[in-house]
């Protein structure tokens, strides 16, 4: 396994760590957003310029967890839950399942890594 796919592997279970703990709206998830700015920041410092295989649809799947954690998390603090929140909720418990499968995104769903590739 090459270190591409390493890394990958680890912040799939990092990802999944933090998609599987419980969030309420009065929290506070400046810490799980500095955690997936940190994801994004390790990936970007180790693999930006480099030349990578073609994202797949499984690498896709976990680049659009982790901005629809990423932005429900941030719509928390702006007003009581919402319809859109629900879908969002909805959207995320989908996606993560496929992300602990192993699974690409289903059709509709599109997400790319963080240098755009």
């Amino acid at each position: 396994m090459d270190d591409y796919q390493c890394f990958m592997k680890e912040q799939r279970l990092r990802l999944l760590a933090l998609l599987d703990a419980n969030y309420h709206p009065q929290g506070h998830y400046q810490s799980v957003l500095a955690e997936l700015n940190r994801l994004c920041e390790d990936w970007c410092e180790r693999f930006a310029g480099m030349t990578l295989p073609t994202c797949s649809g499984e690498e896709r799947t976990f680049w659009f967890a982790l901005i629809q954690l990423e932005e429900l998390l941030v719509s928390y603090g702006y007003a009581l839950r919402s319809d859109w929140e629900d879908i969002q909720l909805n959207v995320l418990n989908e996606v993560r399942e496929l992300l602990r499968a192993g699974l690409p995104l289903r059709a509709g769903y599109f997400a790319s890594r963080p240098n755009g590739s």
